[in-house]
């Protein structure tokens, strides 16, 4: 069996100022890990807040929180017809939390300044621990996404800010079942 190296890691994406946006991050209340990345354990509440910074008004349509974890195994199997591709994904965590609008189908127009959203989700117990090997990895991210009114002639694209953070299993490998 050969590696792939098809599979690649979420990372933190900054987002880049543009017209009304001044500054869009997500800031989780951990920052224990690595490089300042939060660390939680399955069960437990991640918490932070949204923080963005217009410099003018912008109508929008909405303000969603997504929170994701997911894996994925890729490797080249060689056969005696040729390498073959061997993948699978797994969605171990998708939550969604709309911040502003939605709902109510209205559009919501933001004030020039600065706005903080908190959030809050919950962790499912069963998540796996953040992994990253030669044929696969587990991963979670926090991605915030605003989409602004059709109108606006700036944003026709949504603005988009991601933040990664790390799972550690409570369990021992040895506590493990063999299956």
């Amino acid at each position: 069996m050969e590696r792939s190296n098809a599979i690649e890691r979420p990372r933190n994406v900054p987002f880049e100022p543009n017209g009304k946006v001044q500054s869009f991050e997500i800031i989780l209340d951990r920052s224990d890990g690595p490089n300042g990345i939060g660390v939680y354990s399955p069960g437990e509440l991640l918490t932070g807040h949204v923080r963005l910074e217009l410099t003018q008004r912008l109508t929008v349509s909405s303000l969603d929180l997504l929170v994701q974890g997911t894996g994925n195994a890729a490797w080249r199997l060689r056969t005696l017809q040729g390498d073959e591709l061997v993948s699978d994904d797994e969605v171990y965590l998708n939550e969604i939390a709309e911040l502003v609008g939605k709902r109510s189908y209205e559009m919501v127009t933001l004030s020039p300044g600065e706005h903080v959203f908190p959030f809050a989700c919950d962790l499912p117990f069963e998540l796996p621990a953040t992994f990253t090997g030669s044929y696969g990895n587990v991963s979670y991210l926090v991605k915030v996404v605003i989409q602004a009114d059709r109108n606006e002639p700036v944003h026709r694209e949504p603005c988009i800010t991601t933040n990664v953070f790390m799972v550690e299993s409570r369990l021992p490998w040895r506590a493990w079942p063999i299956t």
